[in-house]
């Protein structure tokens, strides 16, 4: 059951940013957008990282636990990484 709340949050926060991604792009992309986008993504990186190093859940706290017992956890945590630095809008 954690997995499955693991990747709501995950997909929830990449679907956030790419909406940000989809709604701040174009011609009047200025530095508020910009970085109101950076400082989405850079809050779930982070709380991707903590998972990933330090086994501290943004909600849960410190679990070493359940990344032993769901390797499955950390993957999730990596794809959402990347799936966040491609998550910033253009011109």
């Amino acid at each position: 059951m954690i997995v499955f709340w693991v990747w709501v949050f995950v997909m929830g926060g990449v679907v956030f940013a790419y909406f940000l991604k989809i709604r701040f792009s174009g011609d009047k992309l200025g530095y508020i957008k910009l970085y109101a986008c950076l400082l989405v993504n850079g809050f779930f990186v982070v709380s991707y990282m903590d998972v990933i190093q330090y086994d501290q859940f943004l909600f849960l706290g410190y679990r070493p636990d359940l990344l032993v017992s769901y390797p499955s956890i950390g993957w999730v945590m990596f794809f959402g990484m990347l799936a966040h630095a491609f998550a910033l809008p253009m011109k």
